[in-house]
């Protein structure tokens, strides 16, 4: 199984089965390495060896992409897939996954400054490297959009997201919560889809 200070690396389109995943890996202390479904297999190959992630979750609309990423990688383990896939990859399904869970509490011994996150950029010099975020800075980023939401942040309002919520978009995913915001997950930008959201 998967301890604290594991990494676990998603590569998911915009979904809740991503959100899921973040807040158990960040509970749990394992860290978390978002991949941007948008970026080449290279990257994601890349980022993956440079990570020592040893799970992968990722979705069925994205197999192609990973099965290409995971050549040549030893050290994932396992890879957990929302949505239906050939059999024969041997890959787990996501919600059968969560099934063989456990109903414990996680007690995962965790301070400001544990390892949340590696936040991959290539910067200005056009090579990935991991930004190391720790739980103290996901805290003050939180706290931040909060802040940045005022007085009239209780329980009322809609956030549309069409960026990659496994990139940088996803930041404001947990304040939003908090405050009683609803977070709606699009998957790309279609113009006439994201008019009729905003008009609704």
């Amino acid at each position: 199984g998967l301890r604290t200070g594991d990494r676990a690396a998603i590569l998911m389109p915009n979904c809740h089965q991503a959100i899921a995943v973040d807040g158990a890996v960040m509970k749990s202390g394992i860290v978390k390495v978002p991949l941007n479904a948008r970026v080449s297999a290279g990257e994601i190959q890349a980022m993956l060896k440079d990570s020592g992630a040893s799970i992968l979750f990722t979705h069925a609309g994205l197999v192609d992409l990973a099965q290409a990423s995971l050549d040549g990688i030893d050290g994932v383990r396992q890879i957990v897939v929302v949505g239906d896939v050939d059999p024969g990859l041997g890959w787990t399904d996501f919600d059968n996954f969560k099934a063989a869970g456990s109903a414990d509490p996680v007690r995962a011994e965790l301070d400001k400054d544990s390892l949340y996150s590696l936040n991959y950029t290539s910067g200005t010099s056009g090579v990935l490297k991991a930004a190391m975020l720790t739980h103290g800075n996901w805290i003050c980023l939180t706290r931040s959009y909060l802040m940045a939401q005022g007085q009239d942040s209780s329980g009322s309002g809609l956030a549309a997201y069409v960026a990659p919520i496994t990139h940088a978009a996803g930041g404001q995913i947990l304040a939003n919560m908090l405050s009683g915001r609803s977070n709606l997950l699009l998957t790309k930008f279609e113009p006439s889809d994201f008019l009729r959201v905003v008009e609704e």
